[in-house]
């Protein structure tokens, strides 16, 4: 009898990892594979494309806890209804980044030439700093092939995330990043373009044990102890109300 317990409860352990597994990371989704995606026109013909980090079918995640990719691809079939996102078959462009573990994309003209730039979140090393870390890549689609337009090797300092956000109505978007401080509490920082890449513009005042995007609003808005923040950029300080 002893036994027979046991062995039910290493086959109900089975089929908890089994079905955790087969869980869409994205639920509005069509495809399971999909880690993060955007939408936007990256080649300035008028018609959107989805932008997606997808892991191939085999579950990844950060040492920080996050799902990474394996791939970035481009869809240019796709619709979209009642929120529920569909994606064709196959993607008319893929990129392999396994090596480098994409976590994250987005859209946004960060250097004011008026097209969409893309963003990417990548984990890796670099030449000037030998760590593992999250790194800013930055890209643009011309001729059927991602071309490197920012490969930064870091923020000012380490960032759990960042959003691309017009937060001056400039039409050029900023990059908001939620960096570490090194007594561990989050603060916001905001980097605009500066020629060949981004510099800092600002940095909130307040600090806090525990920040996050809220990235169910169109608006820049943070969770900070589990409250909601609006977050505004008047000339160069930032409000957190």
């Amino acid at each position: 009898m002893k036994n027979y317990i046991i062995k039910i409860a290493i086959l109900y352990c089975i089929i908890l990892v089994l079905s955790s597994c087969s869980k869409p990371i994205l639920s509005n989704i069509s495809n399971p594979n999909i880690v993060s995606y955007c939408i936007g026109d990256i080649d300035a013909d008028g018609v959107d494309e989805l932008l997606a980090v997808s892991n191939g079918g085999e579950r990844r995640k950060l040492p920080t806890g996050e799902d990474c990719g394996k791939f970035v691809d481009i869809y240019r079939d796709f619709s979209i209804d009642n929120d529920k996102v569909t994606v064709g078959e196959k993607p008319d462009y893929s990129f392999d980044f396994s090596d480098i573990k994409p976590s994250k994309i987005q859209l946004g003209d960060v250097d004011g030439d008026g097209r969409m730039d893309i963003s990417i979140v990548m984990y890796k090393k670099v030449k000037f700093h030998n760590a593992l870390a999250k790194r800013p890549f930055f890209y643009n689609f011309e001729s059927e092939k991602l071309v490197p337009l920012w490969l930064g090797s870091r923020l000012s300092r380490p960032f759990d995330d960042f959003i691309l956000s017009d937060m001056d109505g400039d039409g050029i978007s900023e990059l908001a990043a939620i960096e570490v401080l090194e007594n561990k509490n989050r603060i916001l920082a905001i980097y605009k373009w500066e020629g060949f890449g981004f510099s800092l513009f600002t940095q909130s005042h307040d600090e806090f044990k525990k920040m996050q995007f809220d990235n169910k609003s169109d608006e820049l808005k943070i969770i900070v102890d589990g409250n909601e923040r609006k977050v505004k950029l008047e000339n160069k300080t930032i409000l957190i109300e």
